[in-house]
C-alpha cells in the first residue's frame, strides 16, 4: 500500500487545534504514524490533549499464534484512559481496530492501589487470576505476575513497566515501577490501577489463542467517551472491502458499524501544503537549503532525540545557520520524531529522514542487565579443583551448631563434595556432555594442566605478534573533519553507550601514529558494521582506501548494498568483488583500485590474490574474523605494514577478560542492541500447517515479507509445493548453495527490492541478509540446527522499529542436545544475550576457536566458563601481575539464606555473591538484592561481608582465614608480596601475634569484620 507521510504529518497539524474527536485511517501503520505525528505537534504547540491510538490486532478470533504485547498494551491502556480522563481527546484507530472486539466498558474496571492502603494480600493475588494475569519466577513481560516473600510483582498492560508492591501484612507498604531488563527499580510511585491483563486467552485446544468469554466482551465504539467524539473517517472504499472479507467468515464477533460511517478523502488537502526536497538532493545541498528558507520563516527540524539535536545543531552551527528556541525566524531543533514534513507559507517541518535519507525511530531507554548464573540440579557442573561431577541441588548441613548451606556435588563411585556457599566462585556451568570425575584419579588435573600450557602457549605467541606491530609508525588521521561530523549525523539510531565507546577507541586508535590491531565485538546487528563504517570514513576522508573483507558472498553483497546507501551522500567510490564479479569487471576494479579511484572494496577473500594491487591502502576490516585463518591477515600486514586492522566478530568475549584481553591488544565489546530496535517475539512451538499459514498470513498482511529457512536441499522444493498449497496467493522463490551464483544473486536482489514476499532458503541468510522490510522468520526442523546458527537466523528479522517474529517449528521426538539447545534459546529469548548462546553452544558442540587457534578438546574437557578463568589467569602471569589465589576461609556460623526471603534462585545469588570481583560489585548486588527480593535479613548480609572479606585476603596473598572463638588465624602464601614493616605494626595495632613465618592470630571477634577488612587493606 502508498503512504502518502506528508500528507499524514499535515493532517496531524490540522487537526492538533481541534477538540474530542476520532480519527480512523486505512491500517494499522497508517494510524500508527498519524498517531506519531499527532504526539510531535503535541509536544511542539504544547497542546493540552490526551492522545491514544487504538491498534488493531494481526492475528483473528481464534489464532495458533499469540497476539503481539505491544498490541495489548496499546489497546488496554487506550481503554484506560477513555474511563478514566475527561479531558481533551483524540483516538487515532484503523478501520478494522473499531471492527474487532475488546473489553467492554462496564467490565474494565480500574482497581486502584496505593500506599499505606490497607489490602488482604492472598485477595490481591485472586484479582490478578481473575483479571487473567499468569504465575512466573520472573516478571517479563505484560500480564504475568509473581510472589517473593512480602512482594508481589505484576505487569499491568497500561503501564510502560511492571509493579512491585511490597506488603507489611495486609498493607501497602510500597509501590514501584521496576525494569523487566534486569530487575530494578525505576521509580517509586503512590498509587496505581489494576487492569484486565488481556484481551486473548490460551487453551490447550485446535484454536491456542481465542478471545476472552462473551460475557465481558463489547466494542470500542460503545465507550460513553467515544460516543462524544467527532468521527474524521479517512478510510477508502479498497480497505472497507478486504476488512468486510476478512470478518465475513465470523462476523457475529466483529462490530460492522464503522463501515457505513461517511467517509473523507485526504487527497482532497494535497494542494494546501509542498513537500521541502526535490528527490536526489545531496545532504549537503538540502543543509544549505533549510538555512536560506529559514531567514524568511521558521524551520522545524525533527531530531527525534536530544543525542541528534547535538549532533545537527553542531554541523548547522559550522556552516553558519541561526538556531533559535522561539517563535522567531531561524532553525529549531526539536527531539521529537516526526516521518515526513511540509512546508505552507508560513512555517516548514522537515525530519531528520528527510535530510540524511535514513529512517529513524524515537529512542527506547535499556538499563544494564545483572547476569545470574543459575546451576540446574542433576546437571553437570565444574569445580576447579575436583572437576566435573553432577550437581544435587542446596544442601543445608548442621556444622557445629551453626546451620550453613553447601552445593552437593556428586563424582565418580558415588562420592560426594560440600562447597561451602562463600567457595561458589569455584564452581563452573558445563553444559557438555563428558564422564564425571573421580576424587581418586588425577586426570581432572592432567585435563586442567593440559589446558592452562596449551593457553599460556597461545597467549605468549599472541603477545610477541602484537609487541611487534606496536614499535610501526604511521601518519595519523585527522578524524575531526567536517566531512566525518556529517557522515556522524546520518546514523539512524542513536549510538548505545558501548557502540559509542568502540567507535571512541577506533578515532583514538586512528589519530595516534601506531597502526590499529583491534577487534570489534558484538551481538547480531548490534552496531559493529556502523562502527566499520566510521573507520572507513575516517580513512576516505584522509585520503586513504579501504577494504572490507566478509566470509561469504551473500554477506559481502549485503556489505556492499550498506555502504553504497551509507555513503550515498559522499564522493567515495564503492566497489565489490566476489564470485559473481564478472571477469570484465573485475578488470576495471583492479586497475581503479591501482589507481586510486575506488576508495572502498568490499571483498570475499578473493582480494588474497596476488594480483590485487592498491594505490594507497589504510585500514583493512575483516568480518567475522573467526571464520578466517591467519594467513590472509598476515598477507596484508606484510605487503602493506603499516595497514590498521579492525576485525569484526560475533564469537563471545567475557566481560572479565576484556581488561586483560586489552593489554594484548584493543578490544571493544557491544553488548547493548540499537535502542530503538524492538524485542522479537518468539515462538518454540510443534511445526504445523495452520501456524506456518497463520504467521505468513500475520506478516504479509502489514506489508511485510518472510523468510521461510528449510536445510536440507533434496527437500526443498517439495517444501515450495506445501507452501504453495497453503498460501497460493503469494510469490515464493528458493535458493541455495548449488544453484548458479546468477541465479542467486538475481533472487537476492529482487527479495530486497520486494519484488516477492517470501524467500524459502537453506541456513544460506544465516550471515548477510539485512533486510529492514523482512520481520518475520520461520525455521523448519529447528531441532537439526546448533543453538549459535538458530540465534544468527533468528538475527536476521528485528533489524528496524517493527516488532518482529520468530518461529523456530520442531517435528518429532527431540534429542538431548536438541531439546537443551530450543530450551536454552526459551531461556535467552531477550536482545542482548546472544553472547550467553554462544557461549552455551561451544560446550554443546564441544567446539571452541579462543584468539584463533583450535582448543576444542581442551574447551570440552573442562567446560567454557573455567576455561576462560584458566586464560584470565594466563594473562596475569605473562603481564607480570599479581596473580590472586584460592582463600579458604573457616567461618563457623548460620550461613545460609532462608526459603521464605529467597527460594528458586538461591544458587544464582550464592554465585553472584562469591564471583563479585571488588567490593563495589559487591555493593551493587546488596542493592539489587534488596531491590528484587525486600529487606535484606542479616544471615544474608553476613554472607556479603564475608565475599567482602575474602576480596581483600585475596589481594593480601592470604591463604586461608579461621575464624575461633577467641579471633581469626590469618595464614599467608609462602610467596606472600606483602610489607612485612606494614605487617607487624598492624599485628601489634590488634594485639595478635606470629604463630609462625607465614601465619598471625588476632584479637577480632567474628562480628566486627570491618577490623579486619581494614588489616587486610594495610598490610598491602
Amino acid at each position: 500500500m502508498y503512504y502518502n507521510f506528508a500528507l499524514l504529518s499535515y493532517l496531524a497539524y490540522q487537526t492538533i487545534s481541534q477538540k474530542n474527536i476520532l480519527i480512523v485511517l486505512n491500517d494499522n501503520f497508517e494510524a500508527k504514524t498519524f498517531y506519531e505525528s499527532l504526539i510531535f505537534f503535541k509536544e511542539y504547540y504544547k497542546k493540552d490533549v490526551y492522545i491514544n491510538f487504538f491498534e488493531a490486532y494481526s492475528i483473528g478470533a481464534h489464532s495458533s499464534i499469540a497476539p503481539s504485547s505491544q498490541t495489548i498494551r496499546m489497546r488496554l491502556k487506550t481503554l484506560a484512559e477513555l474511563k478514566s480522563k475527561d479531558r481533551n481527546h483524540f483516538l487515532v484507530a484503523s478501520q478494522e481496530a473499531l471492527m474487532q472486539p475488546t473489553i467492554k466498558e462496564e467490565s474494565f474496571l480500574l482497581n486502584s492501589i496505593e500506599r499505606n492502603q490497607s489490602l488482604n494480600r492472598k485477595e490481591f493475588i485472586e484479582l490478578l487470576v481473575n483479571l487473567y494475569y499468569d504465575p512466573t519466577s520472573n516478571v517479563e513481560d505484560i500480564g504475568q505476575y509473581c510472589i517473593r516473600g512480602s512482594l508481589v510483582d505484576c505487569f499491568v498492560p497500561i503501564y510502560e513497566k511492571p509493579l512491585r508492591i511490597d506488603f507489611f501484612g495486609d498493607t501497602i507498604d510500597d509501590i514501584r515501577m521496576f525494569y523487566c531488563y534486569n530487575q530494578r527499580t525505576h521509580s517509586k510511585i503512590d498509587k496505581a490501577c489494576i487492569t484486565y491483563a488481556k484481551e486473548y486467552n490460551f487453551a490447550e485446544d485446535e484454536y491456542g489463542f481465542s478471545l476472552i468469554g462473551e460475557n465481558i466482551r463489547g466494542y470500542l465504539l460503545d465507550y460513553k467517551k467515544v460516543k462524544e467524539l467527532t468521527k474524521y473517517c479517512y478510510f477508502d472504499e479498497r480497505t472497507s472491502e478486504l476488512s468486510f472479507k476478512r470478518t465475513k467468515s465470523d462476523d457475529s464477533i466483529y462490530d460492522l458499524r464503522i463501515l457505513k460511517e461517511k467517509t473523507i478523502d485526504y487527497m482532497n488537502f494535497i494542494n494546501e501544503f509542498e513537500t521541502i526536497f526535490a528527490s536526489n538532493i545531496p545532504t549537503p545541498q538540502k543543509l544549505d537549503f533549510l538555512i536560506e528558507l529559514s531567514r524568511s520563516m521558521k524551520v522545524v527540524i525533527a531530531c527525534a532525540s536530544d543525542f541528534r539535536v547535538d549532533k545537527l545543531k553542531n554541523i548547522l552551527q559550522s556552516k553558519g545557520a541561526r538556531i533559535v528556541t522561539d517563535d522567531e525566524y531561524g532553525i529549531y531543533l526539536s527531539n521529537g520524531y516526526l516521518k515526513k514534513g511540509f512546508r505552507t507559507s508560513k512555517i516548514a517541518f522537515v525530519s531528520f529522514e528527510e535530510i540524511f535519507g535514513v529512517a529513524v525511530q524515537k529512542d527506547q531507554e535499556l538499563s544494564p542487565k545483572m547476569h545470574l548464573v543459575q546451576f540446574q540440579k542433576d546437571k553437570l557442573i565444574a569445580h576447579k579443583n575436583y572437576g566435573i561431577g553432577i550437581y544435587r541441588g542446596i544442601k543445608t548441613l548442621k556444622v557445629e551448631d551453626a546451620l550453613m548451606d553447601f552445593f552437593e556435588i556428586e563424582y565418580a563411585n558415588q562420592d560426594k563434595v560440600y562447597v561451602p556457599v562463600t567457595n561458589a566462585d569455584c564452581l563452573f556451568e558445563y553444559s557438555g556432555t563428558a564422564q564425571i570425575d573421580s576424587l581418586n584419579s588425577k586426570s581432572w588435573h592432567i585435563k586442567k594442566e593440559n589446558a592452562q600450557k596449551a593457553i599460556k602457549k597461545i597467549l605468549t605467541e599472541l603477545v610477541n605478534v602484537y609487541a611487534k606491530r606496536k614499535i610501526l609508525t604511521r601518519a595519523p588521521y585527522d578524524t575531526d573533519l567536517i566531512e566525518i561530523k556529517e557522515f556522524e549525523a546520518e546514523f539512524e539510531y542513536q549510538e548505545t553507550q558501548d557502540q559509542l565507546q568502540a567507535i571512541e577507541d577506533v578515532k583514538n586508535d586512528m589519530r595516534s601514529n601506531t597502526p590499529m590491531e583491534r577487534l570489534i565485538c558484538g551481538d547480531v546487528s548490534f552496531g559493529k558494521t556502523e562502527v566499520a563504517m566510521r573507520a572507513c570514513a575516517i580513512a576516505c576522508f584522509n585520503s586513504r582506501q579501504c577494504i572490507v573483507i566478509s566470509p561469504t558472498t551473500i554477506l559481502s553483497m549485503q556489505h556492499y548494498s550498506t555502504f553504497t546507501d551509507r555513503f550515498a551522500n559522499f564522493p567515495v567510490k564503492i566497489a565489490l568483488l566476489n564470485s559473481f564479479t564478472k571477469k570484465s569487471d573485475r578488470e576495471k576494479i583492479k586497475s581503479g583500485l591501482e589507481d586510486g579511484s575506488i576508495d572502498i572494496l568490499i571483498s570475499t577473500h578473493s582480494v588474497y590474490f596476488a594480483d590485487i594491487n592498491f594505490k594507497n591502502l589504510g585500514l583493512v576490516i575483516i568480518d567475522e574474523e573467526q571464520h578466517f585463518g591467519v594467513k590472509i591477515k598476515e598477507h596484508f600486514k606484510q605487503k602493506y605494514e603499516t595497514v590498521d586492522m579492525l576485525y569484526l566478530s560475533a564469537t563471545p568475549i567475557p566481560r572479565t577478560l576484556n581488561m586483560a584481553i586489552n593489554s594484548i591488544f584493543g578490544i571493544s565489546v557491544i553488548k547493548t542492541p540499537p535502542l530503538s530496535r524492538k524485542r522479537i517475539q518468539t515462538y518454540v512451538i510443534k511445526q504445523t500447517d495452520k501456524i506456518i499459514k497463520e504467521a505468513i498470513e500475520r506478516e504479509l498482511s502489514r506489508d511485510g515479507s518472510v523468510f521461510f529457512v528449510h536445510n536440507r536441499i533434496e527437500t526443498i522444493y517439495e517444501v515450495k509445493d506445501s507452501l504453495d498449497k497453503l498460501v497460493p496467493e503469494y510469490e515464493k522463490h528458493i535458493i541455495h548453495s548449488k544453484l548458479p551464483k546468477n541465479e542467486i544473486k538475481k533472487i537476492i536482489t529482487d527479495f530486497a527490492n520486494r519484488k516477492f514476499p517470501i524467500l524459502i532458503s537453506t541456513s544460506i541468510i544465516e550471515s548477510g541478509l539485512d533486510l529492514k522490510h523482512v520481520n518475520t522468520i520461520i525455521i523448519s526442523q529447528a531441532q537439526n540446527f546448533g543453538l549459535s546458527d538458530l540465534y544468527q537466523l533468528r538475527g536476521r528479522v528485528g533489524r528496524s522499529d517493527i516488532e518482529a517474529f520468530a518461529y523456530l517449528l520442531y517435528d518429532g521426538p527431540l534429542s538431548e542436545q536438541a531439546s537443551m539447545r530450543l530450551t536454552t534459546l526459551k531461556e535467552y529469548m531477550e536482545r542482548g544475550v546472544g553472547f550467553n548462546i554462544a557461549l552455551k553452544d561451544l560446550e554443546i558442540r564441544g567446539a571452541g576457536n579462543v584468539f584463533g587457534k583450535d582448543q576444542s578438546g581442551n574447551l570440552k574437557a573442562i567446560g567454557h566458563d573455567l576455561y576462560v578463568e584458566l586464560i584470565q589467569e594466563a594473562l596475569s602471569q605473562i603481564s607480570n601481575e599479581n596473580l590472586e589465589r584460592e582463600v579458604e576461609i573457616k567461618f563457623i556460623d548460620n550461613m545460609y539464606i532462608p526459603d521464605w526471603y529467597i527460594d528458586n534462585e538461591k544458587t544464582a545469588i550464592y554465585t553472584l555473591i562469591s564471583k563479585a570481583k571488588s567490593e563495589e560489585e559487591l555493593n551493587d548486588i546488596k542493592t539489587y538484592i534488596e531491590d528484587r527480593y525486600g529487606k535484606i535479613p542479616k544471615i544474608v548480609l553476613r554472607l556479603i561481608e564475608i565475599s567482602i572479606i575474602k576480596l581483600y585476603a585475596k589481594k593480601a596473598f592470604v591463604k586461608s582465614l579461621i575464624f575461633g572463638k577467641k579471633g581469626v588465624s590469618v595464614q599467608f602464601y609462602i610467596d606472600a608480596k606483602i610489607d612485612t614493616d606494614k605487617l607487624i605494626k598492624q599485628v601489634n595495632i590488634l594485639k595478635g601475634k606470629f604463630l609462625s613465618e607465614t601465619m598471625v592470630f588476632l584479637n577480632i571477634d567474628k562480628d566486627n569484620l570491618n577490623v579486619l577488612k581494614k588489616f587486610l587493606i594495610n598490610i598491602v
